[in-house]
């Protein structure tokens, strides 16, 4: 036979095997949806269709597997039996819900951490074996919106990173909802350890210079060697003592972690007593300080405790009135919008800025780049944001100004 007739031949076997493939994807009693990483293309079919469609995805526009089986309810718990024991060998937490939040699945190294067993689990809701609100519940908020969560950390109780991803049945339902949790509670407890040395011999040196002072003070009086003993109290003595007590009270909030009373308030008045209430401050120090509130929070409700987060913003302000520059006027603005269904209030001013090693311990307690300062109001701070389930960073660039980011959580 001829090089051509071999090609020829060679090109009808090529082409059968297409069609068989075809056929193969066509007969599926299954929803497919498959992205070809090489090609670029998609391949996607429908249950219940005998054809199927392939696209050209863009790399921004590619979207992520489905993942879907090809059993109902009843058959996936078998499966589930077959993963029981090779999840037990994973040092992670792994639980898998159903679209109640039935538990129907958790592994071994779950069981241990919160000290129960798989019958205590099994076929109850996830919020008897996490024992939080079911409002910081990751696996019911992605049962909730149906948005899998990747590499998120979790500040509750249940310190650590988690993952979740959703499983559909073969009509497109949702099967399972299941969550890989890196529980990180006993590194916390060892950092936490660590950080109450610190803070012991921080807090007894910021402790022990006013009552020095007092002691000093008082002994001379017991000599009776000040007649101006009235002046000196009031003064001197008194104040000292408050300073004291005063670093007493920021660092006991800061250890608390029980949680705060809250109670629901518009955002949008809140801030508007925020403002009103630093008016009189920015005029007095020459401040030009607005606050911009999107229309969309008008109406929004978050649960706070009032004079704690106000006790936040008040400290962020007089930190960036004291990160004035000479001979530049000092702008504060805040700008209040909503965003993945949080509230986000980015608080700007274009002060001195700080480094990156200012930066990197800024919210350590007792940490402070100024001379009268405690280093307690930034981690008092970010302490009373957690509270309210919310987060708070920083960005800054010397000489041109520094950003705080605070996230709170929207009451549905």
């Amino acid at each position: 036979m001829s090089e051509l007739g071999l090609n020829q031949c060679s090109l009808e076997t090529l082409e059968e095997e297409l069609q068989l493939y075809k056929r193969l994807i066509s007969n599926l009693p299954f929803e497919v949806d498959y992205f070809d990483e090489k090609t670029k293309k998609r391949i996607h079919k429908k249950k219940n269709e005998d054809y199927f469609t392939v696209t050209t995805d863009h790399a921004e526009d590619k979207l992520e597997p489905t993942i879907s089986f090809p059993m109902d309810s009843y058959s996936f718990r078998n499966l589930e039996a077959f993963l029981q024991p090779l999840f037990d060998l994973v040092p992670h937490h792994i639980v898998f819900i159903d679209n109640k939040g039935i538990v129907t699945l958790c592994n071994k190294q779950t069981l241990e951490d919160f000290q129960t067993t798989r019958d205590a689990v099994l076929g109850k809701h996830i919020k008897q074996l996490l024992q939080i609100d079911e409002d910081q519940i990751k696996l019911l908020e992605t049962l909730r919106t149906e948005k899998e969560i990747v590499c998120e950390e979790v500040l509750d109780k249940n310190y650590g990173i988690c993952n979740t991803k959703i499983i559909r049945d073969q009509n497109g339902d949702l099967l399972r909802v299941v969550s890989l949790f890196h529980f990180l509670n006993p590194l916390k407890e060892a950092e936490k350890m660590k950080m109450i040395g610190q803070v012991s011999a921080s807090i007894a040196h910021e402790i022990r210079n006013p009552l020095t002072t007092v002691r000093g003070y008082l002994q001379l009086l017991s000599q009776e060697q000040l007649p101006f003993a009235a002046e000196l109290l009031n003064d001197l003595l008194i104040p000292e003592l408050d300073r004291a007590n005063r670093i007493i009270s920021d660092f006991l909030m800061v250890s608390k972690s029980t949680p705060v009373k809250k109670n629901p308030e518009r955002i949008y008045n809140f801030l508007t007593h925020f403002k009103n209430l630093m008016y009189s401050e920015a005029v007095m120090k020459e401040v030009e300080f607005s606050v911009n509130i999107s229309n969309e929070l008008t109406d929004t409700i978050s649960l706070l405790n009032h004079n704690e987060l106000l006790q936040v913003f008040i400290n962020l302000f007089n930190n960036a009135v004291d990160s004035r520059v000479d001979g530049r006027p000092l702008s504060i603005t805040l700008n209040c919008k909503k965003e993945d269904g949080n509230i986000v209030i980015n608080f700007n001013d274009n002060g001195c800025g700080m480094s990156e090693t200012v930066l990197r311990d800024i919210f350590d307690p007792f940490y402070s780049t100024k001379e009268t300062g405690t280093g307690l109001g930034l981690s008092l701070s970010r302490k009373i944001i957690e509270l309210h389930y919310g987060a708070i960073t920083v960005s800054s660039t010397l000489n041109k100004g520094t950003s705080f980011v605070i996230t709170l959580p929207i009451t549905r």
